[in-house]
């Protein structure tokens, strides 16, 4: 593979870089490289490169991209894990959420399931414009004490505590 002498600036430099660039223009291809550059130099080999994404789309194109990469070894691309940031996370949770004192076996509250488990709460204030901002404190601590207690004796877990709880 031909690689622009930015391509290769980016590929050859060290620590964090923020690439930009138009659709096409080679960025997921060169997070490839630098990621199997990693594993080569860096990684041990009980580690990985982790790639998270929000998006399913991105996540889809970053896994085309490894498979269609040919200066990897199978041992590199073995090595890079491509996931959601939800999916990451339920993932850890589910496998060690017990050693947070969290029951087993844990279920995903989806936002409508969610918004039901905190609609007590939610309908004892005014409509998000009129409150004050003494109030929208006291919800969103009510709110986030309650997802808690869900998360501790139901072993609901909503997204808002993936981050917290891992």
């Amino acid at each position: 593979m031909d690689l622009s002498q930015t391509q290769q600036q980016i590929l050859n430099s060290a620590g964090h870089a923020l690439v930009r660039g138009g659709p096409g223009s080679g960025k997921t291809t060169i997070a490839i490289l630098k990621a199997g550059d990693l594993v080569a130099h860096e990684v041990r080999p009980t580690e990985t490169v982790v790639f998270l994404s929000f998006s399913r789309a991105t996540v889809a194109r970053l896994i085309q991209a490894l498979n269609e990469e040919s200066t990897l070894t199978p041992s590199q691309k073995q090595s890079i894990q491509i996931d959601t940031y939800h999916s990451f996370f339920w993932g850890i949770l589910r496998a060690h959420g017990h050693l947070l004192g969290l029951p087993r076996p844990l279920q995903l509250l989806g936002p409508a399931a969610e918004a039901i488990q905190l609609a007590e709460i939610r309908n004892e204030y005014p409509k998000d414009s009129q409150r004050s901002e003494e109030q929208e404190r006291e919800k969103q601590d009510r709110e986030t004490a309650e997802q808690y207690r869900l998360a501790r004796e139901h072993g609901l877990i909503g997204f808002d505590l993936f981050a917290p709880l891992v």
